[in-house]
C-alpha cells in the first residue's frame, strides 16, 4: 500500500501547479518499507506574470524552491513505478490528491490508475461523526489530534505522509483495511 500526499500551488487540478508530492510504502502490519519525497518544478505566476509565492504561507515552498526542482515530467517514472496499480492512502485523496496528481500526469501524457483508494478523511468521518449538531473537524490535522499522532511540520508532503500512514493504520485497527 502506497499513502501519498501533494502539496500544490491551489487547489485546480486543472490551473494549479504540483510543487511537492511525497510516498510511503507501508505493509498491512504498517511497517514502512520506503520512503521517497521530491520538490516539482513549478512557475506559478501572479495575475502580473510574476513570480508568486502564494501559497507560501500555507506549505512554506516558494517559487525560488521550485524553480530548478526537478519537472514532474522526469519524475513519472518514478511515480508511476511507485503508484500506478497500488492500492493509494491519502488524506482527501479521492476529492483532492488524486484527482489533482492525475490531471497534473495527464497533462503530459501519463495516465495513472490506482487499484483500489483508503481516504483517511473519508474514514475519519464515519469513525468520528457530528454529534447533536456539533460539527467536527477532519482536517488532517485535527484528525491526528483524536488519534494522539504527532503532527509537527504540517503542510509539507512528506511529514503529512508519514502522518496519514500512522493515521490509516490506527483507523484500520477499528474498521479493518
Amino acid at each position: 500500500m502506497k499513502v501519498f500526499d501533494l502539496e500544490t500551488t491551489g487547489f485546480s487540478g486543472k490551473t494549479d501547479q504540483l510543487v511537492e508530492i511525497a510516498i510511503v510504502e507501508i505493509d498491512e502490519g504498517g511497517v514502512v518499507r520506503s520512503e521517497w519525497s521530491s520538490l516539482v518544478r513549478a512557475f506559478p505566476t501572479d495575475s502580473h506574470g510574476l513570480p508568486s509565492d502564494l501559497l507560501t504561507r500555507i506549505h512554506g515552498i516558494g517559487w525560488s524552491d521550485v524553480r530548478t526542482a526537478p519537472t514532474l515530467r522526469s519524475l513519472a517514472p518514478e511515480i508511476m513505478d511507485r503508484l500506478d496499480g497500488e492500492v493509494l492512502i491519502g488524506h482527501n485523496a479521492a476529492r483532492f490528491d488524486l484527482p489533482f496528481l492525475t490531471d497534473a500526469l495527464s497533462r503530459i501524457g501519463v495516465n495513472l490508475k490506482a487499484s483500489r483508494v483508503i481516504d483517511t478523511l473519508v474514514r475519519d468521518r464515519a469513525i468520528r461523526p457530528d454529534r447533536n449538531g456539533v460539527k467536527l473537524r477532519h482536517t488532517l490535522g485535527a484528525a491526528c489530534e483524536a488519534y494522539r499522532i504527532p503532527l509537527i511540520g504540517a503542510h509539507r508532503a512528506i511529514v503529512d505522509t508519514r502522518a496519514t500512514a500512522t493515521l490509516a493504520i490506527a483507523q484500520s485497527v477499528i474498521l479493518g483495511w
